[in-house]
C-alpha cells in the first residue's frame, strides 16, 4: 500500500516538474522539506521554491521526459530517472537527471538529485576562452582512460 501511495506521489512530482508548476511541486513537501542538488541544498518551501525558479528560467522550451529506468518505488522512497532538454540560445541542451525522493507521512521529506554538471556546461559554453577551459578540465579528468587516445587520435 504504501509502495502505491510513494508511485502516486513521485508521478506527482514528475508531472508538476514537467508542467513547470512549482505550486504543485511545493505542495508536495512539507515546510521543512529539503532538496539536495549538485548546486546547494535548498531547505524550506521558500528556499525549494527559488530554485525551482532558476532552475525553469535556464532556457527556452524547457521539457522533462521520464526515461530509462523511469520511477522506482520501494518502501518509503522514490527513484527518477528523467530527461531534462531546451534551448539556450543556439544551443540544445539535453541532460539525465536521477532523483531520489524520500516520503515521511505521504510526503517528500527529502529530494537528492544529481546530474553531469561538466557535460551541460560544455553543451551551454560559448566563447572560445570557456570552451577551451571545459575541455582542458574535462581532458584532465578522462586522463588515463584508453579509449581517450582513440577517440583523439593521439
Amino acid at each position: 500500500m504504501a509502495d502505491e501511495k510513494n508511485l502516486s506521489i513521485a508521478k506527482d512530482f514528475l508531472r508538476a516538474l514537467q508542467a513547470k508548476h512549482v505550486e504543485q511541486v511545493l505542495s508536495l513537501f512539507p515546510e521543512d522539506g529539503v532538496w539536495i542538488a549538485p548546486e546547494g541544498t535548498f531547505t524550506g518551501k521558500a528556499s525549494i521554491a527559488s530554485y525551482l525558479g532558476w532552475q525553469f528560467g535556464q532556457g527556452q522550451d524547457l521539457k522533462i521526459a521520464e526515461s530509462g529506468n523511469g520511477i522506482v518505488t520501494e518502501a518509503s522512497r522514490a527513484f527518477i530517472e528523467h530527461t531534462v532538454a531546451y534551448h539556450r540560445g543556439n544551443e540544445r541542451i539535453e541532460y539525465t537527471v536521477l532523483c531520489a525522493l524520500e516520503f515521511k507521512s505521504s510526503q517528500v521529506k527529502r529530494i537528492r538529485t544529481v546530474y553531469d554538471r561538466l557535460s551541460v556546461e560544455r553543451q551551454a559554453v560559448t566563447g572560445t576562452l570557456s570552451k577551451w577551459a571545459v575541455d582542458r578540465i574535462l581532458k584532465q579528468a578522462e586522463k588515463g582512460l584508453p579509449w581517450r587516445k582513440k577517440a583523439r587520435g593521439a
